[in-house]
């Protein structure tokens, strides 16, 4: 499946994004005082944050275009995405990630707070915001994106996050679905 056809498939996902997430523009622009040639970190720093602006904007593309073609994508251990892991290139990540997490959530934001570079490698700390599209539950728990680059292209991805928050926020409440039922 060629990257066209992986974003042609996946295009609606940017429609669940659109205008839901709180992006600070100037995340993915290089300070003004940064010179022509920009160090590896900071190259790096600027693809990742990229990368939060196309995902909040809905510009799926430019997401996948960040990855490298044989990209290693692991969510956290005990996240339901994580039965996948490793997902390995574009095509894994959208369809077992992306995919499921559009029918998941009817919202979902990634809120960065702050970031850190080394070489290759940049994290991110920040927030989700999401509402459980099965119980309308929100959650907004503290997560940590650890990303390792090569040539300017996302090579590994991985993903910390408080996965008892997910899975609560997934979960119906008997005591609910009972009060919902006609007597």
């Amino acid at each position: 499946m060629t990257n066209k056809s992986i974003i042609t498939s996946y295009i609606a996902i940017g429609t669940l994004f659109l205008g839901t997430a709180v992006f600070n523009p100037s995340y993915a622009q290089p300070s003004p005082e940064a010179s022509v040639e920009l160090s590896i970190e900071d190259a790096n720093l600027t693809v990742v944050k990229q990368i939060y602006a196309d995902f909040a904007s809905g510009n799926i593309p430019g997401f996948v275009a960040a990855l490298s073609e044989d990209v290693v994508w692991n969510e956290a251990e005990n996240n339901s995405l994580a039965v996948g892991n490793p997902y390995v290139g574009p095509e894994e990540v959208m369809s077992g990630v992306m995919g499921p997490l559009m029918q998941d959530w009817s919202s979902f934001e990634v809120q960065p707070e702050s970031f850190m570079a080394d070489g290759n490698t940049v994290a991110m700390f920040g927030r989700y915001l999401a509402t459980s599209a099965s119980s309308e539950k929100q959650i907004n728990p503290q997560v940590v994106h650890h990303y390792t680059l090569e040539n300017g292209k996302v090579i590994r991805f991985q993903q910390y996050v408080d996965t008892l928050a997910l899975d609560q926020a997934m979960t119906i409440d008997p005591d609910m679905e009972k009060a919902d039922l006609p007597q």
